[in-house]
């Protein structure tokens, strides 16, 4: 019984931590006096579980964000970017202790309220109404829980990147909308410098001044405040 409660608490562990779970014989120790058969495992797994009362797949705020951005009828390019913004602000607020009261339903239609809201203020109103209508959710709740949003959410993180200035500018609405949405810190927007830096011919006195002074000016506008 021991050898087979430390086979299932491995094998629960990797399932948490490992991208690639490995395969349960692998869990077992050569030699050993009992080789367990998979389901065998499982069963102990279940019972595990079900003695420190865990739960492997909890509801969360991620869970609704799929499910209730399609029946806003969003277009998809619009759908992927959104729900990349209401992930990365799930992950932000759930990080704050004063998130855990509010249910997973009430927690995601405030968040992507408050997407919405900083992407197209003009529809937050109308967007509201869908998705109270659609989870049934207290209106209270959600105002108070909008609050917790606001003040938690990385703002700072959907701005315009000022290391953007000099990219080109997009010939399409697609093109608009993914600069809108641009929050990595790659330097595809310094290909310019660096190919002048990079050219053969040496640069001026002048030209090298005001490089400088360019890379002292960005990192000033991109300081956060």
């Amino acid at each position: 019984m021991a050898q087979l409660s430390a086979v299932a608490c491995l094998s629960l562990a990797a399932k948490v931590e490992e991208t690639q779970v490995p395969l349960l014989l692998d869990f077992q120790v050569e030699d050993s006096k009992y080789v367990f058969e998979a389901k065998t495992i499982q069963r102990m797994e279940i019972l595990v579980l079900s003695t420190l009362k865990w739960k492997m797949n909890p509801i969360t705020a991620i869970s609704f964000l799929d499910h209730i951005t399609r029946r806003l009828g969003l277009k998809d390019y619009l759908c992927l970017e959104f729900l990349k913004r209401c992930e990365l602000t799930v992950l932000s607020v759930a990080l704050d202790s004063r998130s855990m009261p509010y249910l997973p339903s009430v927690m995601a239609t405030a968040i992507m309220l408050y997407v919405i809201d900083d992407v197209e203020p003009g529809l937050a109103a109308e967007y509201q109404s869908q998705l109270l209508g659609i989870l049934g959710i207290d209106k209270g709740k959600l105002e108070d829980c909008s609050k917790l949003v606001m003040e938690l959410a990385p703002s700072d993180h959907f701005k315009f990147s000022s290391k953007r200035k000099y990219s080109s500018i997009p010939g399409s609405p697609n093109g608009v909308f993914d600069v809108s949405f641009s929050s990595d810190s790659t330097d595809d927007s310094w290909s310019v410098v660096s190919s002048v830096s990079s050219s053969p011919e040496p640069l001026s006195k002048k030209t090298r001044a005001l490089l400088s002074l360019n890379d002292a000016t960005m990192d000033f506008l991109s300081f956060p405040r």
